[in-house]
């Protein structure tokens, strides 16, 4: 979709044959309906019957637990022999290594990107477990992207749900629940706006983590549907860089707070 790899929307997008197991084909990841994936038949499994085909036509309903149904189907892959597809995934792998994801570098400006790579690195050469968290927006893509997590419950996000403000108060909770890990929260300025005042509750609880906050200045995704549906008709989404600093807020509720500005002084 709008916030996955390339090769991955090209791969759905050129496939002949889709099974989706529990999504619910969200504007997120069809964009046009009409322009998704035209030539493909559908496999739809839902516990649901209301949600089978609801956006997207299924040729193939599935409804039921799918612990039943993807056992039956796994079943009856492994009996009807390995799919002659090679040609197929080396297709796929070409388009991996053609579009991977990637940022223009040029600028004086400071790359979201380049702040989360730099917070990964760090994390990676930590000795204990490293937790992430994220609010809801663009920064939480980027960290999708960009973030490498090795362990399961490592990445703890909203997801499709679109909480605004989820990254600090799930940070804090992981804190308490793992003290010995380090934790990470990868934040937006108009989540941060939302739920910052939480950074209280870590100090006063003793409860240590890091917020990783991405200032653009605006309420980025909405902005970026502003601009690619609605003709740039810009409404409520311009918060500024200038209020407020976040540095001194972070400090008033007894955090450190510090205004990173170029990739020198990331690490």
């Amino acid at each position: 979709g709008m916030h996955g790899s390339k090769y991955a929307s090209w791969a759905l997008n050129k496939s002949d044959l889709v099974i989706a197991v529990g999504t619910r084909f969200d504007d997120r990841v069809t964009g046009k309906l009409s322009a998704f994936a035209p030539g493909a038949r559908v496999i739809h499994f839902d516990i649901d019957a209301a949600e089978v085909g609801k956006i997207r036509h299924a040729e193939i309903p599935v409804v039921g637990p799918l612990k039943l149904a993807l056992a039956e189907l796994t079943k009856a892959l492994r009996e009807g022999g390995k799919p002659g597809h090679d040609a197929w995934l080396r297709q796929v792998e070409e388009w991996r290594r053609l579009f991977p994801y990637r940022y223009g570098k040029s600028g004086t400006m400071l790359k979201p990107q380049a702040a989360i790579e730099a917070a990964r690195d760090l994390a990676a050469s930590r000795t204990e477990d490293v937790l992430w968290t994220t609010g809801v927006g663009q920064h939480q893509m980027w960290a999708m992207q960009y973030v490498v997590c090795d362990e399961p419950r490592s990445f703890i996000t909203s997801g499709g749900l679109g909480t605004m403000g989820y990254g600090i108060p799930a940070a804090i909770g992981a804190k308490a629940a793992r003290p010995d890990a380090t934790v990470v929260c990868i934040d937006g300025d108009g989540c941060f706006q939302m739920t910052g005042q939480e950074l209280a509750t870590a100090a006063l609880e003793r409860l240590p983590i890091v917020v990783v906050l991405i200032n653009n200045g605006w309420l980025g995704m909405v902005r970026q549907w502003q601009e690619m549906f609605y003709a740039e008709r810009f409404s409520e989404t311009h918060l500024t860089h200038q209020v407020p600093d976040y540095a001194q807020l972070a400090e008033a509720y007894g955090c450190a707070g510090f205004t990173v500005r170029d990739e020198e002084e990331l690490e």
